[in-house]
């Protein structure tokens, strides 16, 4: 979140709770990149990018409502919610009051971001039966290195002469499910300007000690990415390097 003045020209414009909203046309690309939009070989796979697109845009809206809900009921202020090429932001004109106001409003958007992943449990726990398997599923998918149940992975293959659409439906639980603890886990990371950075910073009002933490996340990340072939995650988190070199200046 960042006090300012909004941009015009977005591309879809609505209001939720009293709060103008833009999703502007480099977020759904952003979100088709991340979601394997540029290996799409099937119908299937089409499908998938198209509800990892719809998932990941209500997961942000719903990050971004926390930081607006909450920074508009502790300090005031007129805010206006932005979906663009870096995923979301939360302009206000509202100012904190001190660190602790600055650190709940921080709070907030990873904390909203579980409310459309926790929806996607319990719908995705419905869908299949079995609640348990569905929330096994929302706490340990979005792990690295974590492998499910072989009983998760039994109840989440479940489908097939169902039909089509409701295959289809499974997917975007699923990815709601997973894209919802995914962000919340991902923004709390002690990199600027994530929200975990931010958090840090309310802290230990260190800008310098934060960003230097930042670049010990980021620069590992990038290295495994390009390991692995992931060259969207290591431009990110490239760029997410980069933006803590500023902060460096910073005494």
């Amino acid at each position: 979140m960042r006090s300012g003045k909004a941009e015009k020209g977005w591309d879809v414009e609505f209001s939720l709770f009293g709060i103008p909203v833009q999703i502007r046309p480099a977020c759904w690309v952003l979100l088709a990149l991340l979601g394997g939009g540029l290996s799409v070989d099937s119908a299937d796979a089409l499908v998938t990018v198209a509800a990892f697109i719809l998932a990941g845009v209500l997961c942000l809206l719903a990050h971004e409502l926390g930081h607006a809900l909450v920074g508009r009921g502790l300090y005031g202020g007129y805010a206006v919610i932005i979906l663009g090429a870096t995923g979301g932001e939360t302009v206000s004109t509202g100012t904190p009051n001190s660190r602790l106001q600055e650190f709940l409003m921080v709070l907030a958007g990873p904390l909203f971001t579980l409310l459309p992943g926790l929806l996607g449990a319990l719908v995705l726990g419905l869908l299949i039966s079995n609640m348990g398997a569905a929330f096994l599923f929302f706490l340990l998918e979005p792990l690295p290195g974590v492998e499910l149940p072989d009983f998760v992975q039994e109840a989440l293959s479940m489908g097939g002469s169902a039909g089509w659409l409701f295959n289809c439906f499974l997917v975007f639980v699923r990815l709601l499910s997973c894209i919802g603890v995914w962000v919340c886990l991902f923004n709390l990371l002690p990199i600027m300007p994530l929200d975990g950075g931010r958090l840090a910073v309310a802290l230990t009002d260190n800008h310098r000690a934060v960003s230097l933490l930042g670049l010990v996340f980021c620069i590992p990340a990038v290295v495994w990415s390009l390991a692995r072939g992931l060259w969207c995650n290591a431009l990110f988190m490239g760029y997410l390097a980069y933006l803590n070199l500023p902060y460096l200046r910073r005494s």
